[in-house]
C-alpha cells in the first residue's frame, strides 16, 4: 500500500523482483500517510492528507473502496497518522494532535469523534452531532 499523489496504489510483492499493481483508489487530496488496521473484523487503511482523513476497505485488495472521509482540521495539513484499536491519532499541523474514535457498525454507519466534534456518516451523508 502506498500513496502516489492523490492515488492510493495497492501492489502485490509476491515476486519482489517484479511487483504488480492490483488496485487503486483516487482521493480528493495528496496522501501524506497510510496506516493498515482492522475495523469490524475487516482490513482497512486509514489515510491522511490535506485536512482530511479517509477510511478505505481493502478486504479485497483488487477492489478497494472508499468507506468514508472526514475533514479533521479545516485549513491545516494532516502530516501523519497512527492507529490503535479503533482510535486514530492525526498530526494535524496547526490544528494540533487530533484523537478520533472510529466505530464501524452493522448498519454501515461510521462515527468520528474528537475532543470538540462528533461526526456520524450514514450511507454517505454526514451529520454533526
Amino acid at each position: 500500500y502506498y500513496g502516489l499523489g492523490n492515488k492510493l496504489q495497492i501492489a502485490s510483492f509476491s515476486n519482489p523482483q517484479n511487483p504488480v499493481k492490483i488496485g487503486s483508489v483516487i482521493l480528493s487530496d495528496i496522501i501524506e500517510d497510510v496506516v493498515r488496521t482492522s475495523i469490524g473484523g475487516n482490513q482497512h487503511l486509514v489515510l491522511s492528507g490535506g485536512s482530511n482523513m479517509w477510511l478505505i476497505n481493502v478486504q479485497n485488495p483488487t477492489t478497494p473502496s472508499l468507506v468514508a472521509s472526514v475533514e479533521v482540521a479545516p485549513g491545516t495539513t494532516c502530516e501523519g497518522i497512527a492507529t490503535s484499536g479503533t482510535y486514530a491519532y492525526v498530526a494535524a499541523g496547526g490544528g494540533g494532535l487530533k484523537l478520533l474514535l472510529i466505530v464501524w457498525n452493522i448498519v454501515r454507519a461510521l462515527l468520528f469523534r474528537d475532543s470538540t466534534h462528533t461526526l456520524l456518516l450514514v450511507h454517505g451523508v454526514t451529520f454533526l452531532i
